[in-house]
């Protein structure tokens, strides 16, 4: 890391984001103000959405008109990430917005918290509220009428489920792409996650039809190149995990649940000592440990 105050190490970046954010993740700092400029791109993609997304032009066209929406926003975000890593590297102390950023970003102690509840108010018998839990791990991919569809005993299984795709959207994306390309690859991997969510998400999916669904592929094909690399280093990390604990496969929903719990902890240490390795390997290579 070059010098006390400088540009810093993205690896050790990583490292003290993910510390904080296993410890202060998931809580209610009062700064719900701050996701202005999100709520700006989600308003500008439904504008675009209402101009461009006309079911009379014809599935062809209509994925056309979804690959440049979904063009804009990869290389809007790209471009955005670039400029701003370069201010973040070139003044002094701007790392702390480079970690702030990282911080925003990753979900590992929130998607934990929200699994831990739905497991708490099922251990209480409370479907209803174990209900809303679920809504709240799962806003990403579960409408609330699916959630509501579900018998008492799927809600467990469909929350270990979950709390797995978390990982890997909301830990190792994150990491991964930053990692590889800085800000830019933390920004592209934000925005399309969130233009995903705006265009295609499933508050909005019961609402379309076939024809309609075609503008949003586009930018739901290139989520899911971006989620592959970070989806099988999840799925190692929770298999590491897993065996970590060496148990024998619990036969209870609940039990499934707690496990899945612990496995997630388990991964996120892994997730944070193969950074570490990581840091370690690069300061050998350069000599700078004896």
């Amino acid at each position: 890391m070059p010098g006390a105050y400088g540009a810093a190490d993205p690896l050790l970046l990583l490292l003290a984001a993910l510390a904080a954010e296993a410890y202060l993740g998931g809580l209610d700092w009062g700064l719900k103000g701050w996701s202005w400029p999100w709520r700006r791109f989600a308003e500008l993609l439904r504008a675009l959405e209402q101009r461009l997304d006309r079911p009379e032009r014809g599935a062809v066209t209509l994925a056309w008109r979804g690959a440049l929406v979904a063009a804009l926003v990869l290389a809007g975000a790209l471009a955005a990430g670039a400029l701003l890593g370069l201010f973040t590297r070139h003044y002094p102390f701007a790392w702390a917005l480079e970690l702030l950023l990282l911080f925003g970003a990753l979900g590992l102690r929130r998607s934990h918290r929200r699994a831990r509840s739905v497991l708490a108010a099922l251990e209480r018998d409370g479907g209803a509220a174990a209900r809303e839990a679920l809504v709240r791990l799962g806003a990403a991919e579960l409408a609330p009428q699916a959630v509501e569809a579900l018998p008492r005993q799927g809600l467990a299984v469909t929350a270990v489920t979950l709390l797995e795709r978390r990982f890997a959207d909301g830990a190792v994306a994150p990491a991964l792409w930053f990692g590889l390309l800085g800000l830019p690859g933390l920004f592209a991997w934000a925005a399309v996650q969130r233009a995903c969510l705006v265009l295609s998400g499933p508050s909005v999916a019961a609402a379309r039809g076939p024809v309609s669904g075609a503008f949003g592929r586009p930018l739901a094909r290139i989520q899911r190149l971006l989620r592959w690399p970070a989806a099988r280093l999840a799925d190692l990390l929770l298999a590491l995990a897993g065996s970590l604990r060496s148990h024998r496969r619990p036969a209870a929903p609940l039990d499934a649940l707690a496990a899945a719990l612990d496995r997630h902890v388990l991964a996120g240490l892994l997730l944070g000592g193969s950074l570490v390795l990581l840091v370690v390997a690069r300061l050998l290579l350069r000599g700078q440990v004896a």
